[in-house]
Formats: structure tokens, C-alpha cells, sequence
């Protein structure tokens, strides 16, 4: 997004998001072992997506684990950003205020 500010904290990522980033590196390490030249995007996105049905609820808890360590991150850094942001708008709303006042 253009509008983005390039201060805000980064986006918390979902659990699948993390797993698909290890099965990823995994897969292509197999493929590459294999000398298959490792795969298409769209064949090792497949596999990832059957690993992650197949993945056991203790596999998926690890990565749960993760992205709720994610978002506890990203809430506390958009608390930051936000008294950030606020702070630095009453900032300019008082010279603002304290200019007007002042004599010509």
C-alpha cells in the first residue's frame, strides 16, 4: 500500500504463515536432494497446504505458539506507535495554539 506509514509495526503473521515458511524450506531441501530441481511454486504450495491438514494438533500448537508471540508483539509496538503518533499530534496542536497567541 503506498499509504502505508513505513513507521507502523509490522502485521502479526498466522500460524500457517509460519509453518509454510519451515515446510517450504524443507520441501525444496527434499526436492533438491532428489534432483528434481525443486518443484513449481504452485506444486510445493500444494504440499505445503496437505502438510498443514495432515500436521498433528502438537505440531500445529508450535506454531500457534508462535503467531500468538507474534501478535502479543504487534499489539504492544502499536501501543508504542499509537502514543507515538499521539503524542507528536498534541506536540503540534500546542505551537500551534502557543503561535497563534503570540503578538505580531
Amino acid at each position: 500500500n503506498a499509504d502505508a506509514d513505513p513507521d507502523a509495526p509490522a502485521r502479526p503473521q498466522t500460524a500457517f504463515t509460519y509453518f509454510n515458511r519451515h515446510a517450504r524450506l524443507k520441501l525444496k531441501a527434499e526436492a533438491a536432494a532428489g534432483g528434481c530441481g525443486g518443484g513449481s511454486f504452485g506444486q510445493i504450495a500444494a504440499a505445503v497446504a496437505e502438510r498443514w491438514k495432515a500436521a498433528s494438533a502438537q505440531e500445529r500448537a508450535e506454531y500457534e505458539l508462535i503467531a500468538a508471540a507474534d501478535r502479543e508483539r504487534f499489539a504492544l509496538e502499536s501501543l508504542d506507535y499509537e502514543e507515538e503518533r499521539l503524542g507528536a499530534g498534541l506536540a503540534g496542536r500546542v505551537r500551534k495554539r502557543s503561535s497563534e497567541g503570540a503578538a505580531p
